[in-house]
């Protein structure tokens, strides 16, 4: 079971940048240097007066405010939390609990995992969709893949030779034999090989599943920029993913096939879809984020009521698709205000939010080192034996993922940042209409003028030019 917690970093670089007017209402100050007096004015004038959006324009376009994006890896803090809880639990072996109403509530701890995928559709998706329907510039594929890479094997790879050393020499059935499974997991490819699945860091599957969605991204773009230019259209692209897996499911079910063809990407194609769809809705409606999240929120407990039931058959094939749906709403709703923007994007579980990666990837390990030194509750253990087991797991592991986080994440994500930015052209190297034209982007630019313009008669057809290549970038491109 893991999640996505690498995406939210990259998603902050794509908000919609929409939501940046001044909430004074007064002219956004211009001072860029080298402009002249006159061009500062006349951008700023009109771009006050006659180019603000009107108000109804302005209450149905999506703002994506900081506090929003914080209250998403609030969120995701709390179930990288509810993450850790399910496992040391699941170590104690406390089976008596199966029977109990808890206990199946203690097991569904397990959807923060479908979580994790629909906010990573969520995240992932959201410049893609974007592009299709707002006419903006695609990801750059140097850019995109090099970000996904530097966010997720640096701190993968460091708590996988971590887990190896802990399980070496124990006689451990999760102890790394040969060669060929170092490969499989240093490659991400483990869920595929009967003899890798699992051994290690078992819950690394789910980065299986991950990356595989990362590859798929780029052709699901492609597609959508092309044939879903509207709503409809792109939702219906993306329904095509739901569609596929629940065939999959059906089919391994029916099929009789191992566990694990479970855990690979068409089993869960539609956690990721029902976030992108949530993402493409955001960018192109300004849905009510109230309805969103107790629509969301009444799924998820009526998932959760199914999974309590006894007609328990079914949720193997469907794959907790309902609390999936219930998610993306909840994303949305998030993104869009509703919901507790305050308790989410509070400091405690920001923060949560910002390691979870590091949480999920070390917990395990932590878990591995407490039973080999014999530091554990025994079988069928008391409720204090469980707290006891949850005090030694959530704090070491919290304290691994924030070192990894400190000297490991944010220094690779600094690097691949550094190598990927273009050096700026000052407009002081450009001539004639073409100077013109940078020192106007330039000045909306530091303006924080993001919002479509239409420029004015009174512009030159160097500064027409200029805001609409700040406005409509990507018209330039195609």
């Amino acid at each position: 079971m893991m999640f996505t917690f690498a995406t939210a970093t990259a998603a902050n670089h794509h908000r919609d940048p929409r939501g940046t007017a001044n909430r004074s209402g007064r002219p956004f100050p211009i001072a860029a240097k080298g402009v002249r007096t006159s061009v500062l004015a006349t951008v700023s004038a009109d771009l006050h007066r006659e180019h603000a959006a009107p108000p109804d324009e302005r209450r149905r376009r999506p703002v994506d405010s900081r506090p929003r994006w914080h209250a998403l890896e609030g969120a995701r803090g709390l179930a990288a939390v509810g993450v850790v809880l399910l496992h040391a639990w699941m170590f104690t072996g406390r089976q008596g609990d199966l029977g109990q109403w808890w206990g199946q509530l203690l097991i569904d701890l397990r959807l923060g995992v479908p979580f994790f995928f629909v906010l990573s559709g969520f995240l992932i998706w959201r410049p893609w969709a974007q592009a299709a329907l707002s006419g903006r510039e695609r990801p750059a594929m140097g850019s995109y893949v090099s970000r996904r890479a530097v966010r997720i094997l640096p701190a993968y790879w460091l708590t996988l030779a971590a887990a190896a050393v802990v399980l070496a020499g124990w006689g451990h059935p999760r102890e790394l034999e040969s060669l060929g499974q170092a490969l499989a997991l240093l490659t991400m490819t483990q869920t595929y090989f009967e003899s890798s699945y699992g051994v290690v860091n078992p819950p690394a599957w789910t980065l299986v599943v991950e990356s595989a969605f990362y590859a798929l991204v780029p052709l699901v773009g492609w597609l959508t920029i092309r044939r879903g230019r509207t709503l409809r259209a792109h939702v219906a692209l993306l329904a095509t993913l739901v569609v596929a897996q629940i065939a999959w499911c059906a089919w391994v079910a029916l099929s009789g096939w191992p566990g694990r063809f479970f855990a690979v990407l068409p089993a869960h194609t539609a956690e990721f879809a029902f976030g992108m769809i949530a993402a493409a809705w955001t960018v192109a409606a300004r849905p009510s984020g109230r309805a969103l999240a107790w629509a969301g929120l009444g799924l998820v407990a009526i998932t959760v009521a199914w999974h309590m039931s006894p007609y328990q058959q079914p949720w193997r094939v469907t794959q907790d698709v309902p609390a999936a749906a219930g998610f993306a709403l909840i994303i949305a709703a998030l993104t869009l205000g509703a919901g507790r923007q305050r308790l989410l994007s509070s400091g405690p579980l920001h923060w949560l939010g910002e390691r979870s990666y590091g949480i999920y990837l070390w917990h395990f390990v932590v878990i591995f080192a407490w039973r080999r030194a014999e530091i554990w509750p025994t079988a069928d253990a008391s409720v204090s034996d469980t707290a006891l087991a949850i005090a030694l797991v959530f704090p070491v592991a919290v304290a691994l993922a924030a070192a990894t986080y400190r000297w490991v994440e944010l220094p690779a994500v600094a690097w691949a940042r550094r190598r990927e930015r273009p050096p700026r052209k000052s407009p002081a190297h450009e001539k004639g209409p073409a100077r013109q034209r940078a020192l106007a982007c330039e000045a909306l630019n530091e303006a924080g003028a993001s919002i479509p313009l239409r420029a004015p008669p009174s512009f030159s057809p160097s500064l027409r030019a200029g805001v609409e290549e700040v406005s409509h970038p990507s018209r330039n491109h195609r």
